[in-house]
């Protein structure tokens, strides 16, 4: 299963286009060294991952009907 939201965000790799990854990673840009907090909200089926340290949304992702 690819994710779009990986491929729409990039990696660090210009031009890359992850045909040859076997693993990718999400992290912030905003704050690269903080945790990255995850949560799920079971009503919507969505886990939202964001920055620990400003609080921002880093992306939404719809993993349940």
């Amino acid at each position: 299963m690819q994710l779009d939201i990986i491929a729409a965000g990039g990696c660090s790799t210009p031009g890359c286009k992850h045909e040859d990854h076997g693993t990718l990673y999400l992290h912030q840009r905003c704050h690269p060294k903080a945790w990255l907090e995850a949560s799920y909200t079971k009503g919507t089926g969505i886990l939202r991952l964001s920055c620990s340290q400003c609080q921002k949304t880093i992306e939404e992702i719809k993993v349940a009907e």
